[in-house]
């Protein structure tokens, strides 16, 4: 993007004013045929490029950075009209350096700015389902009724094969723990959760037996 301004000056300067710089002059020739006489003309057409006139786009400073624009669409007036070997190096050059840098660092932009914007998006939908938790959180521990008392059994359901496997290890053995070798095929994880009271987060105020909660 630094170097963009430099070879419009360079073109600016060198076009401006096209001197000692030979022009191409492209003819066109063919026949076309008289439909009232049958009668056959040679026509040769000659390109009149006037490089001091509006032809030459670099005869003005804001002109010329709107030809330059348009070498993105491969409009290169200067190489098409031009014979002279110092303007063909600068449009290689110039051409290398828009298609090959100008546009990776392009796509290196914008890929930065996806990737950016990609992980704000994530960021902000776990920052809003956390919101959502402790709404949920809050709003569940309002008690519009005394809160069912936990459970004195456990009741565990397997099948059947399993209680026979355990049945035949520990028949022989009735003294010890029933849930002995059992940690041998297994793997704990002990968690340690802490008790947290949640009804200051409740709006309703109630009472138990009398005694404010």
């Amino acid at each position: 993007m630094i170097n963009l301004p430099y070879f419009i000056k360079c073109r600016f300067v060198l076009l401006r004013e096209p001197t000692n710089i030979k022009t191409k002059d492209s003819t066109y020739s063919g026949k076309a045929t008289n439909s009232l006489t049958n009668e056959t003309l040679d026509i040769e057409l000659k390109s009149d490029f006037d490089p001091t006139s509006s032809d030459n786009p670099f005869t003005s400073f804001f002109t010329a950075i709107e030809a330059a624009y348009f070498w993105i669409n491969g409009d290169w007036v200067q190489r098409d009209e031009f014979d002279f070997w110092v303007i063909d190096v600068y449009t290689f050059i110039s051409s290398l350096f828009l298609v090959i840098v100008l546009q990776n660092i392009l796509i290196a932009f914008m890929s930065g700015a996806y990737e950016k914007a990609e992980a704000n998006g994530k960021q902000t939908l776990l920052r809003n389902r956390a919101n959502h938790i402790a709404d949920y959180e809050a709003l569940y521990h309002i008690n519009f009724r005394n809160p069912e008392p936990e459970p004195n059994y456990i009741y565990y359901f397997g099948q059947a094969k399993y209680f026979e496997e355990w049945y035949n290890t520990r028949k022989d053995d009735d003294k010890s723990a029933i849930y002995e070798g059992f940690e041998e095929i297994s793997i704990f994880t002990r968690r340690v959760y802490k008790g947290m009271d949640y009804d200051k987060f409740s709006i309703l105020k109630y009472w138990n037996n009398d005694k404010k909660y």
